[in-house]
């Protein structure tokens, strides 16, 4: 349609990659507060007018207002060219300037771009509710929050990591890139982040709630292909996979954790023999390397664990894996729940470890 209409950019031509989200129709001289930003104005050029004054003003407003670009009809208003005070200003202000030389029906130009526009965000919910269901049917089958971060990435076609509330990288997955490139992106994205933005230069992200309070974000870091708008959409989606899985891997984590916490308070009591405590143990994934174990029993002092979840129990089931974590170096380790308590078993090389281990 635009084609045919025979168009000429004459100003702005740096910014001709804008996403136009609208098209309006805009002449009247005075067009503060009339657009939302990204849209692309069609005028005859009544708007900006013969004044040279007006002129300037009218295209600062589009300007200030973010308008896409601004397309005037040749032959209504202006019949020869576009004033030369209009383009300048235009050059200045970086606004794209399209005018088109035959004729041509404001309606059909706006009827094609608005259903290519539909059409558009069409494709892109479908496509945000295929990975969605994809995303949906790892949940279902359990394949845990790895595989939930490999399907997320595959879709976005960029790696993405996933962070608790406190920043830290609790997983990620990659696409293309290696993993030292995306942990090193991430290390540069953490630093530059500021505490609640969802958006930068680089990279987008989505919150995560489990059970109704925040648990984190999933972020997807611009390195294998560009990021769009559209792909928060998609985004989305994968954070809601994500907060399924997480209260699926919680949840069987609670219940496996108080299998272990049994487990230990028994032992604890002297209720079960060592054949039969070894062998308890490696069904519950305990079998350690080293010679000698350290125990220790984890209680809240205060009500801190309300923060995370609805009882102490559940506070300890969303922080047992930092707590695995934080043992660190491999060392194999039993974290069982009893009674709002956590109870610890560390697998250590020392019969008289020093400070630092201890710590």
């Amino acid at each position: 349609m635009l084609r045919r209409a025979l168009p000429e950019v004459l100003a702005g031509e740096q910014n001709l990659g804008r996403a136009v989200r609208w098209v309006h129709i805009v002449d009247v001289p005075e067009p503060d507060k009339l657009l939302r930003g990204g849209e692309l104005v069609l005028s005859t050029g009544l708007g900006p007018g013969l004044d040279h004054v007006a002129q300037r003003r009218f295209v600062r407003s589009l300007a200030d207002q973010q308008a896409a670009g601004l397309l005037i009809e040749i032959g209504y208003t202006y019949k020869q060219a576009l004033p030369p005070t209009l383009i300048a200003e235009a050059v200045s202000r970086g606004l794209p300037l399209i005018a088109t030389h035959r004729p041509t029906r404001f309606v059909d130009v706006t009827e094609a771009i608005h259903g290519a526009l539909v059409d558009r965000r069409l494709a892109m919910l479908r496509h945000a509710q295929e990975v969605g269901d994809r995303m949906t049917s790892i949940v279902l089958d359990r394949g845990g929050l790895d595989a939930l971060l490999v399907e997320l990435a595959r879709s976005l076609e960029n790696p993405v990591a996933m962070e608790n509330i406190a920043g830290q990288l609790v997983a990620f997955a990659t696409f293309s890139a290696s993993e030292q490139d995306v942990l090193e992106a991430h290390l540069r994205y953490t630093r530059a982040r500021v505490p609640g933005q969802l958006q930068g230069h680089g990279w987008l992200a989505v919150e995560i709630s489990s059970g109704g309070r925040p648990w984190g974000q999933v972020t997807a870091l611009e390195i294998d292909s560009p990021l769009s708008g559209e792909d928060r959409t998609v985004l989305e989606r994968g954070a809601q996979a994500l907060e399924l899985g997480l209260l699926h891997e919680q949840h069987d984590e609670q219940l496996r954790a108080r299998a272990r916490g049994s487990f230990l308070v028994e032992l604890m009591h002297g209720r079960i023999q060592d054949r039969d405590a070894a062998r308890r143990a490696e069904a519950l994934d305990f079998r350690p390397r080293q010679k000698y174990l350290l125990a220790g029993a984890l209680g809240w002092r205060s009500e801190r664990w309300a923060t995370l979840a609805g009882t102490p129990e559940e506070a300890w089931a969303t922080l047992m894996p930092a707590v695995r974590s934080g043992a660190g170096d491999g060392r194999a380790t039993l974290l069982g729940l009893h009674g709002g308590s956590l109870l610890v078993i560390i697998a250590i090389a020392e019969a008289a470890p020093s400070d630092e281990v201890l710590s």
